[in-house]
């Protein structure tokens, strides 16, 4: 015997706060993105290589969470803060250190980061749907 999944509307929102005011999702995740940025800059040639790949995972979480809870707007956001904080970063300091290097781990960290935020934004819609496809499918059919 199956059961039935109970029946939901698609015009749920998953975060209620986040909608009605959405400057103050794209501001958290802006901060988010930010932090990831920093963090990720610092720890990318830590341990390498597995500072460069949980700096690249965390940067994905934090933009797909981004894009699942508030929409593509905190997704730019949170991509932004990161593209800010690592570009900064990255300029040469007073007595001319570097935290990103022009080596094969820097180049990663940069462009392997500007793929890791487009891919949730390139994913598709219904992968971050608040209906799951099960139940889509179930009221379709009835």
């Amino acid at each position: 015997m199956t059961r039935r999944p109970e029946p939901t509307t698609a015009a749920t929102p998953a975060v209620a706060s986040f909608t009605s005011w959405p400057w103050v999702a794209w501001a958290v995740c802006f901060v988010l993105g930010v932090m990831v940025g920093l963090v990720g800059t610092i720890a990318h040639r830590s341990v390498q290589p597995w500072g460069l790949v949980a700096a690249l995972v965390t940067l994905v979480a934090v933009c797909t969470v981004a894009r699942a809870t508030a929409g593509v707007g905190s997704h730019l956001a949170a991509g932004t803060g990161w593209l800010i904080a690592v570009q900064v970063l990255s300029a040469g300091g007073p007595g001319g250190d570097v935290l990103v290097p022009a080596e094969i781990v820097g180049y990663v960290w940069v462009y392997g980061g500007l793929v890791a935020v487009l891919a949730p934004l390139l994913a598709p819609r219904s992968w971050f749907a608040e209906v799951p496809w099960r139940v889509r499918d179930a009221q379709r059919d009835a």
